[in-house]
């Protein structure tokens, strides 16, 4: 990029000298003009011959540099719109890096702590401040009956309870794993609960372990882009990662407090 500003400042500058050498031309031309005018109101000298072979070589210097006056203003034209798109994918770039940076910063805090529940407020700050979400659900789902249970949600409020396999666009994504994205994102109030504007599945080796539904963003646009969809990408791996775990370890912390409850009863109580 700094080699393409070098070319553009050199390209200005010759441009400037161009035109300045052009101006000098035309005035030359006109001075030239005014002499034969003059010559010829006299009735001609020896010396018009010279003077008109002079003012052609002139008038030929002049179109030989506006010729390289017109290429040296469209390379500089090129050269503003190539500046111009680097700038545009160097935003890109920044923002990009920004986000999977911060993205990396929530997906440590998301691993942070084996609690579900601290998980699940991993998740809606997340949700809130990394994707932008102003309304969304977010579903555990059970193991034993396979429905998605609703267990948060935010700027929404909804009757449903859970979603089984198939039932609906939430239902689909249940069931196949894939996410779900609407074409069109604007919507002045949250979208309905039967029509998402994203689902995201947390997918964990093809196994669905929970959902985030997606029915209204602060920052209003028009369609979601790549860097949306690698965002959400992410965020689904890493968020089921995390609720499995948390999940896994709640378990066995209930299976531990059985056990240890079990035991006790056996020993009965002290001194018996």
């Amino acid at each position: 990029m700094a080699e393409q500003s070098n070319r553009y400042r050199e390209l200005s500058d010759f441009f400037v000298k161009t035109q300045d050498l052009v101006e000098d031309i035309v005035r030359e031309n006109a001075q030239l003009r005014a002499c034969l005018r003059a010559f010829e109101s006299l009735g001609g000298s020896p010396q018009e011959a010279d003077i008109q072979a002079r003012l052609r070589l002139s008038e030929e210097e002049r179109m030989a540099l506006d010729r390289e006056f017109g290429e040296a203003k469209d390379e500089l034209v090129e050269m503003r719109t190539q500046l111009s798109e680097s700038a545009q994918r160097f935003a890109d770039l920044s923002e990009q890096v920004n986000l999977l940076t911060n993205l990396h910063v929530a997906a440590s805090q998301l691993h942070a702590s084996l609690d579900h529940a601290e998980v699940l407020r991993s998740i809606q700050e997340i949700a809130t401040n990394l994707v932008g979400a102003e309304a969304f659900h977010v579903f555990i789902v059970d193991e034993k009956t396979g429905r998605a249970e609703l267990v948060l949600s935010e700027g929404q409020k909804t009757d449903v309870s859970g979603v089984g396999r198939g039932e609906g666009v939430i239902g689909a994504c249940l069931e196949s794993g894939l996410p779900h994205f609407a074409a069109d994102t604007r919507v002045a109030e949250a979208a309905p609960f039967e029509a998402p504007l994203a689902v995201i599945p947390f997918d964990l080796s093809g196994v669905v372990v929970g959902l985030l539904s997606i029915h209204k963003l602060f920052q209003q646009k028009t369609a979601f882009s790549e860097l949306d969809f690698e965002l959400f990408r992410l965020l689904g791996a890493q968020a089921a990662t995390a609720v499995y775990a948390s999940r896994l370890h709640m378990t066995s912390e209930r299976k531990l407090a059985t056990l240890r409850g079990f035991i006790d009863m056996l020993k009965g109580p002290a001194g018996a």
